[in-house]
């Protein structure tokens, strides 16, 4: 593989093995190499980004992962509680997924959103930035492969749950109760599990805390 003008991170490139191997990759021929530092990091997640931190968890606890603190928001941690909306079951199905994909329209997205925000908030700014961002280079036309995260988060249960249960890095959660996807019903198996955990409860808040309420998800996270 060229590395020919290409971009590399190398984590934890500041010394040591990382260091030599940053080296290496400047020798054959890469553009810009990155150095990520070993001290350990503090991650925020929500959604499906939840399934990539779980991910992470686990190589903290089998010690490949230099991770300080997670802060989790609104996701389905836990597959047997997590209530998918109808458009997320849709777009699994392997013949109506890349149908769906093909021909999302930004009302049909928007309208699919409306349930996962809290009643009484106005959604209107947020849900168009997403389409925005989704719709970005054709991406919705991807949604059913990138779905696939609720088939993983599934194989991996055991492992990553396990992981997140068992870890020693520092885990807290800040979560909008009115979520129907992952709200109270999650909120009650976190409890259950995680219960030395720091956990804030937004009780007027649905799927998306950092968009419903900023200021109470900063407030949360910089005492936690």
């Amino acid at each position: 593989m060229s590395l020919q003008g290409r971009a590399v991170l190398v984590t934890g490139g500041t010394r040591g093995i990382g260091k030599a191997i940053a080296h290496r990759f400047a020798e054959l021929g890469a553009g810009r190499v990155v150095l990520g530092g070993s001290a350990p990091a503090r991650v925020r997640a929500q959604a499906f980004a939840l399934v990539v931190v779980v991910a992470i968890a686990s190589l903290a606890v089998a010690g490949g992962a230099a991770v300080g603190a997670i802060d989790l928001l609104n996701g389905g941690l836990y597959p047997d509680v997590h209530r998918p909306q109808p458009v997320q079951d849709a777009l699994l199905d392997p013949e109506q997924g890349p149908q769906l994909s093909a021909a999302l329209t930004e009302e049909a997205l928007l309208a699919a959103l409306r349930p996962t925000f809290a009643e009484g908030y106005d959604a209107a700014a947020d849900s168009a930035a997403i389409w925005r961002a989704l719709s970005r280079d054709g991406g919705h036309r991807i949604l059913h492969l990138l779905i696939r995260y609720m088939k993983d988060r599934r194989e991996h249960e055991t492992r990553w749950i396990g992981a997140l249960e068992a870890t020693d890095v520092r885990l807290a959660f800040v979560w909008g109760m009115l979520d129907p996807v992952s709200g109270a019903h999650m909120a009650e198996r976190i409890r259950e599990r995680l219960p030395r955990a720091p956990f804030v409860a937004l009780d007027d808040v649905g799927h998306w805390p950092p968009l419903e309420a900023p200021a109470l998800v900063a407030e949360a996270l910089l005492s936690a």
